[in-house]
């Protein structure tokens, strides 16, 4: 039950942060879309990937959803300092709760 509440309060900050980046239709929670970096939860296992052309491709996996949604961010920001901007935002308000 801890588990999944901390997964829900993770999944609603990384979408504050999307929102924030101005990148919503670039991304796609729980199953695949079409030109866009996915997350979704496969047999217990937080997948990130970009699926295009009906295929999955740059696949990584995730024990923990912590590092899915980093992973999410970093490949949703346009440069190296919007990544780092908004990946220590999302850290600090995690730090906060």
């Amino acid at each position: 039950m801890k588990q999944l509440l901390q997964e829900k309060v993770l999944l609603e900050e990384l979408n504050k942060i999307i929102k924030e980046m101005d990148v919503e239709i670039y991304f796609s929670f729980g199953g695949p879309a079409e030109e866009r970096v996915c997350l979704e939860n496969i047999n217990g296992t937080w997948t990130v990937y970009t699926y295009e052309r009906g295929m999955m491709h740059h696949v990584k996996e995730y024990e923990l959803l912590y590092g899915a949604c980093i992973n999410v961010i970093d490949q949703l920001a346009a440069t190296n300092e919007m990544s780092e901007q908004f990946t220590e935002k999302f850290e600090r308000t995690l730090r906060k709760m």
